[in-house]
């Protein structure tokens, strides 16, 4: 069996997808021969305004990483729902 999860990982977020920002930096035990329903659950609290997530696994255990999971809860701040409050200049679609 092929062992993979990831180790040292880095989460950023950006408004307009060239403006990242790194909110989280972390390093994660493995979860190689762990029971699927044993996986602990990381929670960070992230307030940054955003319409982009980026998760970047920088090193891993066994063959490579993996990401099983990825759960986001948000709530927009009042008067930032247009394209135009999160990227100045870009036309809505």
């Amino acid at each position: 069996m092929l062992h993979r999860s990831s180790k040292d990982i880095q989460i950023d977020v950006s408004k307009c997808s060239n403006d990242w920002k790194t909110v989280v930096e972390d390093t994660l035990p493995t979860a190689i021969n762990v029971d699927c329903l044993s996986i602990p659950e990381f929670v960070y609290d992230i307030n940054e305004v955003a319409r982009h997530i980026r998760f970047i696994a920088r090193s891993f255990y066994g063959i490579g990483p993996t990401l099983q999971y990825l759960h986001l809860d948000y709530d927009y701040p009042s008067g930032v729902v247009e394209n135009n409050d999160l990227c100045p200049g870009m036309k809505s679609t």
